[in-house]
């Protein structure tokens, strides 16, 4: 099965504001994003890349991902290659 498949397209997300009788800045505010966050990941100026973006995009279901607090969050430990073992033995 295709990651993309239960993706909202911009078009999508536009007209579920629309059928909803709710505007960007009202669902902006009241999640928590700049108002231009939104509008600008709905022109397609933004592609949600990290951060607010990201987070926004994941909200409105246009991306897959995990949202996490930013003050906890630890990286995974690097992993240690084939290529930095050798480096390592030598």
């Amino acid at each position: 099965m295709n990651k993309t498949t239960n993706l909202k397209t911009r078009e999508q997300v536009q007209a579920d504001f629309k059928a909803a009788g709710i505007t960007l800045s009202e669902w902006a505010r009241a999640n928590g994003f700049h108002r231009m966050t939104v509008v600008d990941l709905l022109r397609g100026a933004r592609q949600g890349l990290r951060g607010e973006t990201h987070r926004c995009a994941v909200a409105l279901g246009m991306k897959h991902g995990v949202v996490v607090d930013v003050a906890t969050f630890k990286p995974a430990p690097a992993r240690r290659t084939k290529a930095s073992q050798r480096g390592a033995a030598a």
